[in-house]
Formats: structure tokens, sequence, C-alpha cells
């Protein structure tokens, strides 16, 4: 921070989303207008990037109430049809005393050096655009802002206002003020982008089929969200028992579980981690002591897919992730390929078309995906009576794409499910691998 100076205009573009327990570099470098440019970088990517312009003065602190304030609680879930409205909203806001300190310190910010004009703009444009606008659905992208001076009195007042909105990509773009009813100490611009509500399987339950899986019983890996949930669904619908596990999505898992009551078959939700070994072999005991044995066992878990590139900086990322994802299938694999039913029974893995056409920000999922069908391509030659599948799948609409380009041709997972089990159930000899798509 240079000596009698104090921050006066700020812009910040997030171009990738920061992450915690990631070694970034940060550059620093000082410009001829009086500021500064600030890159945060993951190896050769450029995650964020920064300017600061600062004008004559010392920086100034104010007091901070002992609580926080904000008129929010819960963030507004606004919706299309919201934007269309151009909303606005005013409130008051204020961090707490604590924890705003807390805050600066364990960021490494001389609040004296700094003031609180800046660090208090910034977290209020957060708090705008996680709880105001556009609210629950926001992704934060950029900002636009100009510091008059230190905040006149805590808590300050604030207003927020929506200056255009994209639908076709959900480009959100709004303008604020933060001041007093007398004075205007801060401005800007903020963008975002809104993703579309989280849409659970209750609003795609499948109607009851014609039995072909009665009788029969399954296990799905990663069942609670997406392309599992709708297999899940289906197997149910045909008729099937199935013990649907997932590591974390408990309100999912209960909705699933609900959509599944008027149906024929059976779901049972399991929580746990299925690439543990030892929580997959607890596992089959519960399958041999209530089904006895196994007609599918599907492969769909994998982990959140970050963007990584084959370089030094992402190097232990890439492994961790391949270790992971790949033991997502090889533990259930290797523990319950006895219990699946011979002759007759299957095994399905969802692997990716990403396998034959990889994104070049994907190189850990590719590898992940292309091991763990060597791997299923193996067993079938070590287990002769049981058939297998490999499913390469496209991009489908699901949390994973849930981005405005993501969701660009995106298939929905059900009829995705229903393509993929058509192709297992209509089965190949045993001990050979079906590849569908």
């Amino acid at each position: 921070m240079p000596d009698h100076q104090t921050p006066s205009n700020v812009r910040i573009d997030f171009k990738s989303p920061l992450v915690l327990d990631v070694d970034y570099t940060i550059t620093v470098d000082a410009e001829a207008f009086e500021g500064v440019r600030i890159t945060i970088v993951d190896g050769s990517a450029a995650m964020m990037r920064a300017r600061l312009r600062f004008r004559s003065g010392d920086p100034e602190s104010v007091g901070l109430p002992e609580n926080g304030i904000a008129p929010l609680r819960d963030s507004r879930g606004l919706k299309t049809t919201d934007f269309e409205r151009m909303p606005a909203f005013r409130g008051a806001y204020a961090p707490a005393r604590a924890a705003y300190q807390e805050l600066l310190s364990s960021l490494g910010i001389d609040r004296r050096a700094w003031g609180d004009g800046l660090p208090m703009a910034v977290l209020c444009s957060s708090y705008l655009t996680g709880m105001e606008l556009p609210g629950e659905s926001a992704i934060y992208s950029g900002l636009r802002l100009n510091i008059l001076g230190p905040p006149p009195q805590v808590p300050f007042d604030y207003e927020i206002a929506l200056d255009s909105y994209d639908s076709r990509f959900g480009m959100v773009k709004s303008r604020f003020t933060l001041g007093t009813e007398s004075a205007i100490w801060a401005s800007g611009d903020i963008s975002a982008i809104s993703r579309p509500a989280h849409h659970r399987g209750v609003a795609s339950c499948p109607a009851a089929g014609t039995g072909r899986f009665a009788g029969k019983s399954a296990i799905i890996i990663g069942a609670s969200r997406g392309l599992g949930a709708a297999m899940a669904l289906e197997l149910v619908a045909e008729g099937g028992t199935v013990i649907g596990v997932y590591s974390r999505s408990q309100e999912d898992a209960n909705e699933l579980l609900a959509a599944s009551r008027n149906l024929p078959g059976r779901l049972i939700m399991e929580r746990g981690d299925a690439s543990d070994l030892t929580w997959c072999v607890a596992l089959r005991g519960r399958v041999r002591a209530e089904l006895g044995a196994l007609d599918l066992l599907v492969c769909n878990a994998a982990p959140a897919i970050p963007s990584l590139r084959v370089e030094e900086a992402c190097y232990d990322r890439i492994l961790a992730y391949i270790g992971k994802g790949l033991a997502l299938v090889g533990a259930p694999l290797s523990a319950l390929l006895e219990v699946i039913s011979a002759p007759g029974g299957c095994v399905l893995t969802i692997s990716s078309s990403a396998v034959e056409e990889p994104p070049a920000a994907w190189p850990h999922y590719v590898a992940m995906k292309a091991a763990a069908e060597g791997l299923v391509r193996t067993a079938a030659v070590a287990n002769p009576k049981v058939t297998f599948c490999i499913a390469r799948p496209g991009r489908m609409l699901t949390d994973m794409s849930d981005t405005p380009i993501g969701r660009l041709d995106a298939e929905a997972p059900q009829s995705v499910s229903r393509r993929i089990l058509e192709h297992a159930w209509e089965g190949t000899a045993s001990g050979t691998v079906l590849l569908c798509r």
C-alpha cells in the first residue's frame, strides 16, 4: 500500500472459481497511473485479475457494531420472471466487529494501512450478490467499484438495482450505491451469473414400467442426483429393488425416496464412502443377507471436476483426483463382483464421451475414466460369466454442467438413463464388454 494513499477505484474479474487448499501464485505490478495490477494464477491459468487505483489521503477506519447488521438471513430465490421486472432492493449493512477484524487478520490485511473503505465495500458487494441480486443462484464474476471516502457511519445504507439480464446465459449486471441519506461514499457495478434452480428427481419421476426388472436387484454407486438418480427411479419403476449409494447429499436422497414411493419396486438409500473398500465389503455382507445376490452393479460416482492442466502446478491434484475417482469404481467392483449373479448378472460402468474427445482442462477426469474402463475390461476377462457394459454418455444437464456453456446441447439424465439401461438389458455374451453412449 503506497504511503499517504487510499484506494479510490477497483476492478475485479473472476476468470475461474477459486477453491480452498490450493497454493495459488499472486503477482502485483505497479503501474504508471498510480495504481497496481494484481493477478492470481494457478500454473498457466489466470484465476482472477484486479486493478487498484489510489488517491492522495490517509486511510481511515470507522467504529463497528458488536453484532453484524443485514436485512436478510436467507438469500433471495429470484427466477427469470423476477429479473424481467427489473428488481431493486434497499437495506442497511455492517459487519460484526470481531468477525471483520478476524477476517482482515487471516488475509494479512493491515487495517491501519488500508482503512475500511475498500474492505467494507467489497464485503457488502459480496452480500449484495449472494443475498440480494441475483441471490441464491449467484456466481460472482466481476466488480467495478468507485470509493469516494470511508463509510461516514456504520451501519450504512445500500441500494442495488438490476441493470440488465441476458436470459440466454443467465448474465446479471446490477448497479449499487453505499451511503447515507446525505451522501454516497461508494458506488459501482456487479456482474454475476444466475444459475437455474436445482431440479431433483421428484419432478421427473417415471411412470410404472412393464416389470422387466421385477424380482431383480441392483446397486447404484452415486445414486442421489443426476444420472444415478434417474437410473434408480427407472429400475424401481420396472419393479426392481435398488440400493442407492450416496456420500453427502441427504436432502437429494430423501427426495429420491419420496419420488419412488408410488412405484412398484423398492428403493433403499445407503449413505457411505464407496471409495472405501472396507465400507464396500460391509455392504456386500448386507446384500448377501437381505438379497442373496445382485443382478446389476452400476458404478456412476465421480468427484466434482475442477479445471486442471498437465503442468507442474496441477500435478499433485491430478494424481489425487485419479486416485479418488478410480477408487469409486475399483472398491465397489472388487467387493461386489462375487455377489453378481452368474450367468446373467451385469456390471455397468459410467464413463464419458470425454475419453474420445478430451477437453483441455480435464486431463485428470479423462485419465480417471480411461483407467476405470481398463479396470472393467480386465475384470471382464477374469469373470467370463458376467456381462460388462461401459457407457460413454455426452454432456448431461446435471450439477456438473450447470454453467451457461455447459447447459448448451446438454441431454436430460432421464433420456440418457433409459438409453443406457436398454443397452444393458439387451446384454451381450457373458465375458464380453458392451460399449454404449
